[in-house]
């Protein structure tokens, strides 16, 4: 398994996922993109064609969006457990990350 988050260390979305993967205690590689043209580069809009950041390989497989990228990671790596089972506690949680995404 190698997982590979592309991103940029003052992004509060590619932080989130980081942040993610050290909790869920996995091995990653950090690639910095930085947005000054490097994600315009055909290598990386490889990844992500919409060149921003994060995006996640894994195994070959590209996730982008910050939010997909959590979910992906929550259903392949289910332990430790992420989100609430609880439908009112998750619905706050999806509220907080959209207000984040959103709103801030």
């Amino acid at each position: 398994m190698m997982l590979t988050l592309y991103h940029l260390p003052i992004s509060q979305n590619s932080r989130r996922v980081w942040i993610t993967l050290i909790d869920k205690g996995l091995e990653f590689e950090l690639v910095e993109v930085q947005l000054s043209r490097e994600q315009f580069k055909p290598e990386f809009l490889a990844i992500n064609p919409f060149h921003h950041i994060p995006a996640l390989v894994d195994d070959g497989f590209n996730v982008i969006e910050s939010l997909a990228i959590l979910d992906y990671l929550e259903v392949k790596y289910p332990t430790p457990v992420m989100l609430p089972k609880d439908a009112e506690d998750l619905a706050i949680v999806r509220m907080v990350e959209m207000v984040s995404v959103n709103q801030l």
